[in-house]
């Protein structure tokens, strides 16, 4: 599915929220447990991530006002959903959205751009190319000669970083 069909409210929720998949499970996580209120190392725990991977979207999400960290002085502060109903609503809709496979696909490789530019900076070239059913993403590595490419702790990590092709079926 292109992009451009995919419903403007969908990206401009993604825009403004999911800028990587842990901030995408964090959202979710609450979204379908309201009442739940947790530690970061609970979150953490439950969502299968390191606690240094949901610290700073839990830190984004209460500065947008979807979550409330209640501190206590002893132990870790406790977050809780506080999302209000256009949020929610909102939510609803982005939920409803990635139960297609093909949409799900397209948001998938938005989100895959951010995390590339967060962690590589702008100078990182990132590929989508489309074509009927099978979507390539690629990532090209900085040069290892080139100090201006990428910090010399991202450097490190671009081997792990290894997508060639996706392929979708038509449901």
């Amino acid at each position: 599915m292109p992009l451009d069909e995919i419903d403007v409210e969908i990206l401009d929720f993604v825009g403004r929220y999911i800028d990587q998949f842990a901030a995408w499970e964090i959202l979710a996580y609450f979204h379908e447990n309201p009442d739940v209120e947790r530690k970061p190392s609970g979150i953490a725990t439950d969502l299968g991530r390191k606690i240094a991977m949901v610290e700073p979207s839990l830190d984004m999400f209460v500065m947008k006002g979807i979550l409330i960290r209640e501190v206590d002085e002893v132990d870790e502060p406790t977050y809780r959903y506080s999302a209000q109903a256009g949020f929610r609503e909102n939510m609803d809709a982005f939920v409803a959205a990635t139960r297609d496979r093909t949409t799900r696909l397209a948001i998938v490789s938005l989100v895959l751009q951010k995390e590339t530019r967060r962690l590589y900076g702008p100078r990182r070239q990132t590929t989508l190319t489309a074509s009927g059913t099978a979507v390539s993403i690629s990532f090209t590595r900085p040069a290892p000669d080139d100090p201006d490419t990428a910090p010399r702790q991202m450097r490190r990590l671009t081997p792990r970083l290894s997508f060639s092709r996706i392929y979708v079926k038509r449901e």
